[in-house]
């Protein structure tokens, strides 16, 4: 009976130092996940912080400067109007459905490019990585502006007429698209915002979407 008695305290004795010996394995797993998904967390606290306050993100910058450094993006208008795409559309956290309307990149990343990019826009690929490293960007806001006039540049038929305010910017053609899914052509100062129809007429009509035009769509409709 005591020899019963003995062997079973020696039982309990040994179960109760592998239990004190395997818990401190488990809090220090539990510890590495907790410290994990605390990381995490702060990581998503931080860029909410930083959207809040509208401050970019430096490795968003430095993803946005890649691009032009990059020899394959610049081999064509193509490639380089869709990395710009791809890069959008990869930081649609950034990129929120405000920003893009904003900056009317909601238009610009859905249209079909090789339908509209022109054979000689006004930029030059091999001075592009020079040109973009001189910008500062503070803000979603300046960031989406210049993506947006870099891809505008790569889309745009201008008219050979001058802005009646800021007289030295000539006209480009843009297709607003209205809420029946009718369509106008009309010039439009990128400077100033200055909208005319095609007759010369000041543009005071209600607004729609705004998308780039092609040398087909202008010759059908004028």
């Amino acid at each position: 009976m005591s020899t019963f008695s003995s062997n079973a305290q020696q039982a309990q004795q040994s179960t109760s130092k592998i239990n004190s010996a395997t818990t401190p394995l488990q809090q220090s797993t539990s510890l590495k996940n907790d410290t994990r998904t605390t990381l995490i967390g702060n990581q998503d606290i931080r860029r909410i912080y930083k959207m809040k306050k509208n401050i970019l993100d430096r490795e968003l910058v430095k993803e946005f400067r890649d691009i032009s450094r990059c020899k394959s993006n610049l081999e064509s208008y193509e490639k380089y109007y869709q990395a710009y795409v791809k890069f959008i559309i990869k930081n649609e956290f950034y990129f929120t459905d405000l920003i893009l309307k904003k900056w009317r990149l909601d238009i610009l990343i859905k249209i079909d490019s090789k339908d509209y990019i022109v054979s000689s826009p006004d930029l030059s690929l091999d001075k592009e990585n020079t040109r973009l490293s001189r910008g500062k960007y503070e803000d979603i806001d300046t960031l989406a502006m210049s993506i947006r006039d870099t891809l505008w540049d790569m889309v745009t038929i201008y008219s050979g007429k001058d802005c009646p305010i800021t007289q030295n910017d000539e006209l480009r053609y843009i297709k607003i698209i209205y809420k029946d899914n009718s369509s106008k052509i009309l010039l439009e100062c990128a400077r100033c915002g200055w909208i005319e129809d095609t007759d010369g007429n000041e543009y005071k009509e209600p607004g729609g979407k705004v998308f780039p035009v092609n040398k087909m769509e202008i010759a059908e409709y004028i």
